[in-house]
């Protein structure tokens, strides 16, 4: 239940570490390539505006989202915050349900998009393999949709090594893996690693030598995730 009200304090406490956060507002986020500090920070906040408001028909879509960051971008650091710690506790609830993993999984997405712009890295423990669960259930069907193999993905994480074997069309066995550190299986799932970095933690099953793993990158690319060129 303390989950969404864990990330809000954290990303306050990244923001505000020096003072009130207004020096890193105008700073530039490169995984969200069209906006700033600022203009992230008041996404996560307009979200929970319209999850409270029940104002979910077009969640996700880019007009949701600009509509967000116009309603909220001209405000403070300070004032997002506030806002945004003064709504959490009412949102701990809705992201403990299955269909509140997505909330969690979005503000996650950006709490690692802003430490990466600010080069910050992440607290000791923390660990992402609950969202990283959230994504990889949903990442089957988009193999199945793709025509592809099945996959497995291994992320290892301070809870340990997690794995999960996903079919692909057709029930197809998996061929290949992806394996690395959860926040970067949880990055390429994300659209926030290149064509080069995913594929860096991919490769063929033993069973299967000649599996070329490049197959999978069109994957990659779904929901509202599109990786960098670069």
């Amino acid at each position: 239940m303390t989950r969404y009200p864990d990330l809000v304090t954290r990303v306050s406490g990244l923001l505000t570490r020096d003072g009130d956060g207004e020096d890193l507002a105008d700073a530039p986020v490169p995984d969200c390539p069209d906006w700033t500090v600022r203009q992230v920070l008041a996404h996560l906040v307009g979200v929970t505006d319209d999850v409270l408001a029940g104002d979910l028909a077009a969640a996700g879509r880019p007009a949701w989202t600009a509509a967000q960051v116009a309603r909220r971008g001209g405000q403070s650091v300070a004032t997002l915050l506030a806002d945004w710690r003064a709504a959490a506790p009412r949102l701990a609830p809705i992201v403990a349900t299955p269909a509140g993993g997505q909330l969690l999984v979005d503000a996650l997405t950006h709490e690692l998009d802003l430490r990466a712009a600010l080069g910050v890295g992440l607290p000791a423990g923390l660990d992402p393999t609950p969202e990283l669960e959230w994504l990889v259930t949903r990442f089957e069907a988009v193999l199945a949709r793709r025509d592809l193999p099945g996959l497995v993905i291994r992320a290892d994480s301070v809870a340990g090594q997690q794995e999960w074997r996903l079919t692909g069309a057709a029930g197809a066995a998996p061929r290949a893996q992806l394996a690395g550190a959860a926040v970067d299986v949880l990055r390429s799932l994300t659209g926030r690693r290149s064509r080069g970095r995913v594929l860096a933690l991919m490769s063929p099953l033993p069973a299967h030598p000649d599996q070329d793993v490049a197959e999978y990158w069109p994957a990659f690319r779904w929901g509202p995730f599109q990786p960098p060129a670069d």
